[in-house]
């Protein structure tokens, strides 16, 4: 209600026709848990369109109360409907407001009905609430001036609204916020002039539950112009709710009152509203990841096991026993596991299809089975494991060549390294059969020990390891004791072959040495004839392939010739030997 603090006032024939839209509320565009505040639902990247209908009453937006206390409606009571289309697409909405004002009573009209105040809706979306903290947007309304009602409830000329749209979300709770301007004509209505105004609006909306929740919406509109008086400031309460009746489609009421005497601010308003807005009601209400619109399943959430998770449903499963046998006998203790996940129990409810299963326990061998899951019919699935066969133990001595037991030594079984036996003795159980045993110790040659336990059989050896002839360092393997050859023949001596096994270990050991570039080198000697580079390229090459032969290969072994002297390696993983030959 407008208060005029007036001495003397007209009589009621005799008061204008204000130019200007005593209806302030229009239902909002873009929100979704509050009435008269927008929010930043509406916004979506893809097509999205959306519609909404809305009814509303309002009892006494605009009056005069003389000296004496009488009230004289201007605008009394008005019954509005609200056709809305709207379409969002690429951070952008569009939305087409079409009011019809289905009665109207007051003093300058008598049940006037006709079409309101036609508004193009335009906003864009600036930040995504839920991917960032705020959801921010601009909206700007245009307003044509298509009243057909002999009644303040339209405008003779074009107005614009301008709003910063901003909610956001804290636990079940939104927030939203409306601040920016209404520019329009200037009106003077006795004591007020009304025009270009000041809106600010605030909501609050609570989700009760995904299909309920409850809001309420604080909305004001102040004239620049008429700021000094109370009539030129209009603030009104909002409460209501809404639920969710069937997917994208939303029922929405509430009732209001008038704070101030304001212009535009009721005595009463009712509102009820119809929406059916895709955009706004995609969400994942049992948050397995899939959208509602595609989810079969929209209240139960997809058991995400790789079985038919695109349609949303948790997916019906057979109980399948497994049990675990030894040579015809149960184990009890079996550990079962699928996929890498240990099974609690022996029993679990699977999907129809391809598994696979691994099963163990003490005293008996893993194995893993694959089985098929026909139907959702109760099922059992038997599992064999073979008992592990007893172990044999063998007790070797390691010692040097003066009898004494080898310090610092290291071994390793079939490539598997073992802790460092604290004496120089190696004491091993073994499974029966053929093993290799290799030892390695600071100055000494690595030495292979071939073992063949059975079981529960204790096998005694005693090794010598006999001193190191070779030096690994950076770049080059380092021989400390000279290569011989047959005279004047390409075979290498017996006596050398100790030498280049012990060359193949290192290679064998030192997967790092990605190349061995042998060279053959003029060996230094007071009155040394001249070199025969024949025969020198021919022993390098067979040292070379010797080497290879030992389980190196030959792509790690490469024969470099005759050179008259040592050449610097660069090459990252190649390393030097250098044959010495007359």
């Amino acid at each position: 209600m407008l208060i005029a603090a007036l001495a003397v006032i007209a009589a009621a024939q005799d008061v204008p026709v204000p130019e200007l839209n005593a209806q302030l509320y229009h239902p909002p565009v873009s929100a979704d848990q509050t009435l008269w505040t927008e929010g930043t639902s509406a916004f979506a990247d893809e097509g999205v369109a959306a519609v909404r209908g809305a009814t509303h009453f309002v009892h006494r937006p605009l009056g005069f109360r003389d000296v004496d206390g009488n009230v004289t409606a201007v605008v009394g009571e008005v019954l509005q409907l609200d056709a809305i289309g709207a379409f969002a697409f690429d951070r952008a909405r569009v939305a087409l407001d079409v009011p019809v004002y289905l009665y109207s009573t007051g003093q300058l009209t008598d049940n006037g009905a006709g079409l309101g105040d036609v508004a193009l809706d335009l906003g864009v979306g600036i930040l995504e609430r839920g991917e960032e903290p705020l959801g921010l947007a601009l909206d700007v309304r245009l307003t044509m001036p298509t009243t057909t009602v002999a009644a303040p409830l339209g405008s003779t000329s074009v107005g614009v609204d301008a709003l910063v749209v901003a909610d956001a979300d804290v636990g079940p709770i939104r927030l939203a916020g409306n601040l920016g301007a209404a520019i329009g004509p200037e009106s003077e209505l006795l004591n007020v002039t009304w025009g270009d105004s000041l809106l600010y609006r605030g909501g609050v909306g609570y989700a009760v539950s995904e299909e309920f929740g409850l809001s309420a919406d604080l909305a004001g509109q102040s004239s620049f112009a008429g700021l000094s008086s109370r009539a030129g400031s209009a603030l009104e309460l909002l409460g209501g709710g809404w639920a969710e009746v069937a997917t994208d489609v939303t029922v929405r009421a509430g009732i209001g009152r008038g704070l101030t005497g304001g212009l535009g601010a009721s005595q009463a308003r009712v509102i009820a509203m119809v929406s059916w807005d895709p955009g706004a009601t995609v969400r994942d209400r049992d948050g397995d990841g899939l959208d509602d619109t595609a989810d079969k399943c929209p209240r139960e959430p997809e058991d995400l096991d790789g079985y038919a998770d695109e349609d949303g449903c948790p997916d019906p499963a057979a109980e399948v026993l497994f049990l675990v046998r030894g040579d015809g006998v149960p184990v009890s203790d079996a550990q079962l596991s699928m996929g890498g996940v240990a099974l609690e129990g022996d029993s679990i409810e699977l999907h129809p299809g391809a598994h696979r299963v691994s099963a163990s326990s003490p005293g008996f061998g893993t194995r893993e089975i694959h089985f098929w899951v026909a139907d959702l019919s109760e099922q059992t699935v038997e599992v064999a494991l073979a008992p592990l066969p007893k172990l044999g133990i063998a007790d070797i001595t390691v010692l040097d060549r003066d009898g004494r037991l080898v310090p610092g030594l290291t071994y390793s079984v079939d490539g598997r390294a073992a802790p460092a036996p604290p004496d120089g003795r190696v004491r091993l159980a073994l499974p029966p059969g053929p093993q290799t045993v290799l030892l390695k110790a600071p100055g000494y040659a690595t030495t292979h020990v071939p073992v063949r336990v059975a079981s529960t059989q204790t096998v005694s050896d005693v090794v010598a390891m006999t001193a190191s002839q070779v030096n690994v360092t950076d770049s080059a393997i380092e021989l400390l004791a000279s290569v011989e050859f047959e005279k004047g023949r390409v075979q290498l001596a017996a006596s050398s072959l100790a030498l280049l096994d012990e060359v193949a270990a290192v290679m064998l050991d030192r997967q790092d040495i990605v190349l061995l570039r042998v060279a053959a080198l003029p060996a230094v000697k007071s009155g040394g004839g001249a070199v025969d580079v024949r025969l020198a390229t021919q022993r390098a090459e067979a040292v070379a392939r010797y080497i290879s032969a030992r389980g190196v290969g030959a792509d790690r072994v490469l024969n470099a010739g005759y050179e008259t002297a040592p050449m610097q390696i660069t090459g990252e993983g190649v390393w030097r030997l250098d044959v010495f030959v007359e």
